[in-house]
């Protein structure tokens, strides 16, 4: 099998993986999050999730919305957890 076959079955692969994961992470709550796998092709996996959660209640009548927004990931980039209270 050549690389460039090899690269593009790897490259589908992490994409269904990941639109998958994030469909179903996303079938829940009111909420949102994104979850991204990848370097499966360079044997250095890498990931990151990021997600913003409501805590309280958001409607017609609402003022405010106090939410949790949070992030992880490998590598270089930075964890990240902010709770902002509007």
């Amino acid at each position: 099998m050549t690389t460039s076959i090899k690269n593009q079955a790897v490259n589908k692969t992490e994409g269904l993986l990941n639109n998958s994961v994030n469909e179903f992470l996303n079938a829940f709550g009111a909420g949102r999050s994104e979850v991204s796998i990848g370097g499966i092709s360079t044997k250095k996996l890498n990931y990151s999730l990021k997600t913003i959660q409501p805590l309280s209640e958001l409607n017609a009548n609402s003022k405010e919305l106090t939410f949790i927004q949070a992030g992880i990931a490998s590598g270089e980039a930075a964890t990240v957890v902010v709770l902002r209270l509007t």
